[in-house]
């Protein structure tokens, strides 16, 4: 049998559920951030950003069955982040707007259901490197052990000792990438708006981007046309 250990920061916390089923669920979330990874790595925005948006729910439902906390039926991460921002305050250090773009990139599963006017922004150096700021702060503290107190490795531990692609690349969290390089070359845009009816506006294309951290939820903004004064 093994114990689980988290260190929330302001304190040890323990926890009655067992290690192993806490693991499960880590394991779980891990290999959809990896997998989340892989698909912004290659440019599929929507759908990095929406199993991103799995990944984190998975880690926060993790964490609340690990406070013994009832584990609601609900993809919402900017709601499950909120309710262990007191058992966890280095969630804190969590960027809201960054759950907020997730969130609206998971409804994007579902074209068909989205209201007039719906839109999304993605970039991709943006998102992957806030998804593994993120992943990183959720499981810093995380520590594993037997009974025997020999360390329980994670898939992600093993992933980093055998510098696996999917986890290391670009990662300047859970690898030795340096953030500059992401943000000093071109990178992939994904917008979106939803115009009428089975209406829908995409572009793709590549820019460059400034890191500064500013996550809009907003996509194919409208601009205002020429004004027109009569003679």
């Amino acid at each position: 049998m093994s114990k689980f250990q988290q260190n929330a920061g302001s304190g040890h916390v323990a926890t009655a559920i067992p290690a192993e089923r806490i693991l499960l669920w880590l394991g779980w979330a891990d290999k959809d951030y990896v997998a989340a990874r892989r698909l912004l790595l290659n440019a599929y925005l929507p759908q990095g950003a929406a199993l991103g948006n799995t990944a984190l729910e998975k880690y926060f439902k993790a964490l609340l069955m690990f406070v013994g906390e009832q584990i609601p039926r609900s993809h919402d991460i900017v709601s499950l982040c909120d309710a262990l921002l007191l058992y966890f305050p280095n969630l804190k250090e969590v960027d809201g707007s960054f759950l907020k773009v997730l969130r609206k990139a998971y409804r994007l599963r579902y074209p068909d259901n989205l209201e007039v006017e719906f839109s999304v922004s993605l970039v991709q150096a943006k998102v992957l490197t806030e998804l593994d700021r993120t992943v990183h702060q959720i499981r810093r503290g995380f520590r594993f052990s037997r009974q025997s107190g020999r360390p329980v490795k994670t898939r992600i531990d093993e992933m980093i000792e055998t510098n696996e692609p999917d986890l290391v690349d670009g990662n300047c969290y859970f690898s030795s990438a340096q953030r500059s390089n992401l943000f000093d070359r071109l990178t992939n845009y994904y917008e979106m708006r939803v115009v009428g009816l089975d209406n829908i506006l995409e572009v793709h294309y590549q820019a460059s981007v400034p890191d500064d951290g500013n996550f809009p939820l907003e996509g194919l903004c409208p601009q205002p046309g020429p004004k027109i004064t009569p003679e």
